[in-house]
């Protein structure tokens, strides 16, 4: 799946167009840490190239707070800053027009590239692992 983008006329994530992956086995998903947190700031971010928002979230007493840039901006600010969220941490960290991304945020891909963010059920704390 490559850079993510959002096209409302070719609707490339649509279900219908998109083969399974290939398989990367349970270590490779296990390799991957996925854990939840908590938005605990929001702000647009007037200097990527398509519309997004730069986060911070909390990660918990181990991690602390990370950063990252998403194309969120489907969610009004204020939806976002209280969110519970789930982040990839260790996929390496990339620069967005000078922003320093930390993690990616987890969502789910309308068929038109809209981002709907994951969330865990229930209260587990931040910095949880999610399994």
């Amino acid at each position: 799946m490559g850079q993510h983008q959002i096209d409302s006329q070719n609707l490339p994530y649509a279900p219908d167009k998109l083969p399974r992956k290939a398989v990367c086995g349970a270590d490779g998903f296990f390799a991957v840490d996925l854990r939840v947190g908590t938005v605990i700031a929001a702000e647009p971010f007037a200097k990527a190239r398509k519309p997004a928002y730069r986060l911070k979230v909390d990660f918990g007493p181990v991690v602390g707070v990370l950063q990252t840039s998403a194309q969120v901006t489907n969610y009004a600010i204020d939806a976002l800053v209280g969110r519970r969220v789930v982040g990839a941490l260790n996929l390496g960290e990339k620069n967005i027009a000078g922003f320093t991304s930390q993690f990616l945020i987890l969502g789910a891909l309308q068929p038109d590239g809209t981002v709907q963010l994951l969330a865990p059920d229930g209260a587990p704390p931040d910095g949880a692992p999610v399994a």
